[in-house]
C-alpha cells in the first residue's frame, strides 16, 4: 500500500514537471511569434492551478489561453481566419519543440 502510494506520488511529480516544461515551451513560442507581429504583447508567464479540464489527466497537460475577448482589438483579430491560423501555428511550434526537447526549433509560419 505504501509502495503504491509512493509510486503514484513519483508519477504525479513527474507529470507536473513535464506539464511545466510543456507549458513553458508553448508560452515561449506564443510570445516570441506573437511579438514579431505586435510589439505590445506582454509575457505573463505560466501559471499553475487545478483547472477542472485537466483534472484526472494522466499525462502532461496544459491549458493555453491565447486571447482576451473583453479586449475589443483582440476580439476583432480573433474574427480573422489568418489570426486564428497563426495562433494554431504558434501552439504547434510549442508542442513540437516540447516533443523534441528543444533539439529542433520550429518557427511558426504566418
Amino acid at each position: 500500500s505504501e509502495f503504491k502510494e509512493m509510486i503514484e506520488k513519483i508519477g504525479e511529480t513527474m507529470k507536473l514537471q513535464e506539464s511545466k516544461e510543456f507549458a513553458s515551451s508553448i508560452q515561449k513560442n506564443l510570445f516570441i511569434n506573437s511579438r514579431k507581429h505586435n510589439e505590445n504583447i506582454y509575457n505573463f508567464g505560466i501559471k499553475r492551478a487545478p483547472f477542472v479540464v485537466l483534472l484526472g489527466v494522466d499525462v502532461p497537460a496544459v491549458l493555453a489561453e491565447v486571447s482576451c475577448l473583453s479586449n475589443r482589438n483582440e476580439e476583432m483579430e480573433l474574427n480573422t481566419e489568418g489570426h486564428r491560423e497563426s495562433i494554431a501555428r504558434y501552439l504547434e511550434a510549442g508542442i513540437l519543440d516540447y516533443l523534441n526537447k528543444g533539439e529542433t526549433k520550429h518557427e511558426a509560419k504566418r
